[in-house]
């Protein structure tokens, strides 16, 4: 509980510093500066090479099931492009409840400016069931993904009919909310500053200081 309140004390200060500055904010749309997406199913990027999986273990307790490892993840499908390294972990109930943790440990190429080392990204899917249509789905998946370089995003989707994602950068706060073949603004703040009128230091620093806090709610 005292995590969660300093949580949202600072965030009510960032949400403070950002209308401060929001009259003199530039016009790009703050996930323009997001590489991971705002559609659903966000989540790690590039592939798994399938043959890189190294330090691999897990336990089974009936249909119940844990394992981790690390792999090395390409920019394409089967491709020889590696990407970064990264360590996983999952625990999985069938067709009832997943989760999926993955944290960023190195990069083999950088040209495409994401993601972080020490990115992390953590998925829960509930109910897991057959659509005959397009395999299996989940009812309700929420991911966070936690970039200390580029920011932070949340999504929670309960498919197929709504999608809620919330996401913070150095260049402001935004909420979006998705329903089948539209998206819409919830609220959009920006933290930064095209027209030099004012300061948006503080609002750099506040959103430092508020992905610190995330990430120590999330250990």
């Amino acid at each position: 509980m005292g995590k969660t309140r300093i949580a949202v004390g600072v965030l009510g200060a960032a949400v403070g510093v950002a209308v401060a500055l929001a009259g003199h904010a530039g016009a790009d749309a703050i996930e323009d500066g997001w590489p991971y997406g705002t559609d659903t199913f966000m989540g790690a990027p590039g592939y798994i090479d399938g043959t890189s999986w190294t330090n691999k273990g897990g336990e089974q307790f009936g249909p119940i099931g844990t394992s981790y490892g690390d792999y090395i993840a390409t920019h394409t499908y089967q491709g020889a492009d590696d990407w970064y390294t990264a360590h996983q972990s999952t625990f999985y109930v069938p067709f009832f409840y997943s989760s999926e943790h993955t944290e960023v440990t190195g990069l083999l190429d950088d040209s495409a400016g994401y993601p972080s080392v020490g990115t992390v990204i953590d998925t829960t899917n509930l109910f897991e069931f057959d659509t005959h249509v397009v395999g299996l789905v989940n009812l309700f998946s929420n991911t966070v993904i936690n970039d200390p370089d580029l920011g932070y995003a949340s999504q929670f989707i309960m498919w197929p009919v709504f999608t809620n994602t919330f996401l913070i950068t150095e260049d402001g706060m935004k909420d979006l909310v998705g329903v089948p073949g539209q998206q819409f603004t919830l609220f959009e703040i920006p933290f930064t500053d095209a027209s030099g009128g004012a300061d948006a230091s503080d609002a750099g620093d506040m959103f430092a200081q508020l992905l610190a806090e995330l990430a120590a709610i999330e250990t």
